[in-house]
């Protein structure tokens, strides 16, 4: 029994230290969200921007379904979904591509 007590512990250690934390709640506009969450049931965090027209709505969780890569598409010229997979990334899709290019840049830099 002590056996199968250290594979559920060993098991619960793993998946938290696997699973992305994402940023999560509502702000508008240029306000940045508070709060966060481990997302074990997520391997992508999402960022939704719903424009009207002067203010903007954002929307932050642990991806659903509709993320299977790193990319921000939009519809309609109103709404804006950004899928990324580091940890809290989706508070700006544009600082998380910043954040990939400093290495590549670096690595030239180096070689």
């Amino acid at each position: 029994m002590s056996t199968l007590r250290y594979a559920v512990v060993f098991l619960a250690i793993v998946s938290l230290t696997i699973a992305i934390k994402c940023y999560i709640g509502a702000t508008a506009n240029k306000e940045k969200p508070k709060n966060s969450l481990d997302c074990p049931m997520s391997r992508y965090c999402m960022k939704k921007a719903v424009k009207a027209d002067k203010d903007t709505l954002n929307y932050y969780d642990c991806a659903t379904s509709e993320c299977t890569k790193n990319e921000c598409t939009t519809y309609a010229n109103k709404v804006t979904t950004c899928c990324c997979n580091k940890d809290l990334c989706n508070v700006s899709p544009k600082l998380s591509s910043l954040f990939a290019i400093i290495p590549i840049a670096l690595a030239r830099l180096i070689i």
